[in-house]
């Protein structure tokens, strides 16, 4: 998943004693890309090698 979830559904998940569970990536926070993948200059460093201008 690309875009930053949001921690409500983890939270909720502990509280009914799924400790181990993550969030949930139909929860989401925010339409950014997600920090625990570099965020946006990450995925702009990305696109940049992946696409050479000659």
């Amino acid at each position: 998943m690309f875009w930053e979830r949001s921690t409500a559904s983890k939270k909720i998940k502990h509280m009914m004693g799924n400790i181990d569970a993550v969030a949930s990536a139909y929860s989401l926070y925010d339409y950014q890309i997600a920090n625990d993948l570099g965020g946006k200059q990450h995925i702009i460093f990305l696109m940049k090698e992946l696409n050479p201008k000659e």
